[in-house]
């Protein structure tokens, strides 16, 4: 189990990364969104840290839902008159009572980011969140490019050491 976990007031992060905030500024919040939790996606399993990424549902009549999208990561709308802000502050206050040593809040709004301090977590801003995005997939291609070294590009680089002697012997060596 990871002991770091990240929580993501989506809707704020939305508002404040370029290309999200041009696809909310077209219309197309739900496809913001979905970019959203691919990138954190990603970036949580490299990281093998859990997070929680949270919008509110505050103008919506329904209760909460939520929803594991992978093993790192889970999407949550809040209840009904709830704010994301709330929920976080009183998630990152459970976590850090619980013992968890780091418990990071991506936020960009400034009383927030003041309340979760005083308790404790950590904190990313907007900016800060997509730097470390932007580094995770720059290491990302550092450990797949030294990965593909150690493995060749033949087939016969792929095979166990059995297969590969024993198709030397027989193609090669001809014995």
């Amino acid at each position: 189990m990871a002991d770091v976990f990240l929580l993501v007031d989506g809707y704020n992060i939305i508002g404040a990364w370029p290309k999200l905030i041009h696809l909310k500024n077209k219309g197309d919040l739900d496809r913001a969104r979905r970019k959203l939790i691919e990138t954190l996606v990603d970036f949580s399993s490299f990281r093998d840290w859990h997070t929680t990424i949270v919008f509110d549902a505050q103008y919506q009549t329904n209760p909460s839902t939520q929803e594991q999208i992978s093993t790192h990561v889970k999407i949550l709308f809040t209840d009904y008159l709830q704010t994301a802000d709330t929920y976080i502050e009183s998630r990152s206050y459970q976590l850090l009572k619980e013992g968890y040593p780091l418990v990071y809040v991506a936020t960009s709004d400034r009383t927030q980011q003041h309340v979760v301090y005083g308790q404790g977590a950590r904190l990313y801003s907007a900016d800060r969140l997509l730097a470390e995005v932007r580094q995770s997939k720059q290491e990302q291609k550092v450990q797949q490019h030294k990965s593909s070294k150690k493995v060749g590009h033949k087939l016969i680089d792929r095979l166990d050491e059995e297969t590969r002697e024993t198709l030397l012997r027989k193609f090669i060596y001809k014995k």
